[in-house]
């Protein structure tokens, strides 16, 4: 926490408005900011206004502060160290859902005997597709045929 000359306690000023003013101070925009760092402006703005909700996972974010901050001449690894903690503050405050482990309605129930049928067709017709493809290697190399031989038939 700052304290001013006075002797009372400053707020804390938030990583993105930090960002904002510094930005603002050198008459950059945001597509300028954006391109410099290779970070989406959609992203950028939610930085500065501090809506972290919608930002991807704390190491990509605090990644587009550092490229952000380098690109304002501030200083990236204390920006991005109050970034996690803002970034850390925000999820605890959000509501998870709570897992629930899928568990069918009945274990013990076999598939219907049609599906079994089918499956159990699929699989011999598969076989015989596959004999039938070694069989045709196997003729392929019997030595008494030519190969002008089985062109001509």
């Amino acid at each position: 926490m700052d304290v001013t000359s006075d002797g009372a306690a400053e707020t804390p000023v938030a990583v993105g408005a930090q960002l904002r003013a510094a930005r603002e101070q050198q008459g950059q925009s945001l597509e300028d900011i954006g391109r410099l760092t290779r970070v989406p402006v959609r992203h950028l703005v939610q930085i500065e206004e501090g809506r972290l909700e919608g930002l991807p996972a704390a190491p990509y974010s605090a990644g587009f502060v550092k490229a952000y901050a380098r690109a304002v001449g501030l200083d990236p690894v204390v920006l991005s160290h109050d970034f996690r903690e803002e970034f850390d503050n925000a999820n605890r405050n959000t509501p998870r859902i709570a897992y629930a482990p899928y568990e069918p309605a009945d274990p013990v129930r076999l598939p219907p005997r049609l599906l079994a049928i089918v499956a159990s067709g699929d699989r011999s017709a598969a076989s015989h597709g596959l004999r039938h493809l070694a069989q045709r290697a196997v003729d392929r190399g019997r030595p008494g045929r030519s190969r002008t031989a089985r062109r001509c038939w």
